[in-house]
C-alpha cells in the first residue's frame, strides 16, 4: 500500500501496516484536532513504519484519514465518555466511531451506535434482546438476559443493584423519541442544592 503526503515534494511511503501503526495514525488525527504536531520519533522507529511527519496539514491530512479508513471497518468507543469534539473531529473525515455504553454486570454491552443509527453525542440505541428504561430520578435501569445472576458470595450487593429485574446501574441519563441513549453522570455523584434541585457536576464542569 502507499501513501502520499505533502506536495510535488511529499514521499510516499509503502510497507505493511500493523495494529500498532494504525493506534499511531489515529494518534496523528487527534494531534491535528489540538493543534500540535512534533515529530514523534517513536514512529519513525516502529519495525513496519511509513516515513511518516505528523505536522500533517490539508491535503495531507486527507490523504492519510482516506489511507486509514480503507483499513478499518469500524471504530468503537466505550469505558469513559468519548469528547464531542473528538467525536465531530472524526466523523467529519469520514470515520465515525461508534460510541457504546455498558457495564461488566451487563456482559458488557447495553446500548451503542451502529452504521445505520448514529447520534453524535449518544450511546446509541438500545441492542436487540435487551430493555433499558429510566427511572423517575434519572437512573438508568436495564434488563435482560445479558444482566449478571448476582455478585459473588454478595446477597446484600445483588439486592441492591437488582430490584424487581431490573439492574440499577448508578448510571444517569436520557432516552430521546428516537430511541437513542445518553449518559448524563453518575447518580452517586449528583449535588443537592439548598433549594432542593439535583445537579449533575460533570455537566457544570463542561461549561
Amino acid at each position: 500500500a502507499g501513501l502520499r503526503l505533502g506536495g510535488r515534494r511529499g514521499r510516499t511511503c509503502r510497507g505493511r501496516l500493523g495494529g500498532e501503526l494504525v493506534l499511531k495514525l489515529l494518534e496523528c488525527c487527534l494531534l491535528l484536532l489540538q493543534g500540535t504536531f512534533p515529530l514523534a520519533e517513536e514512529v519513525l522507529q516502529l519495525p513496519d513504519v511509513f516515513l511518516l511527519r505528523l505536522h500533517l496539514r490539508g491535503q495531507a491530512c486527507q490523504a492519510l484519514v482516506g489511507f486509514v479508513e480503507r483499513l478499518l471497518r469500524a471504530l468503537i468507543s466505550g469505558g469513559a465518555a468519548l469528547p464531542r469534539e473528538t467525536a465531530l473531529f472524526f466523523n467529519g473525515v469520514g470515520l465515525p466511531i461508534m460510541e457504546g455504553y455498558g457495564l461488566s454486570e451487563t456482559s458488557p454491552v447495553i446500548a451503542l451506535n451502529t452504521a445505520r443509527d448514529y447520534r453524535v453525542g449518544t450511546v446509541g440505541k438500545i441492542i436487540p434482546g435487551v430493555e433499558a428504561k429510566i427511572a423517575t430520578d434519572g437512573e438508568i435501569l436495564t434488563r435482560g438476559p445479558h444482566v449478571m445472576k448476582g455478585y459473588w458470595n454478595q446477597p446484600e450487593a445483588t439486592a441492591s443493584a437488582i430490584r424487581d429485574g431490573w439492574l440499577y446501574t448508578g448510571d444517569l441519563g436520557t432516552l430521546d423519541a428516537d430511541g437513542f441513549l445518553t449518559i448524563t453522570g453518575r447518580k452517586k455523584e449528583l449535588l443537592v442544592l439548598s433549594n432542593g434541585k439535583k445537579v449533575v457536576p460533570t455537566q457544570i464542569e463542561g461549561l
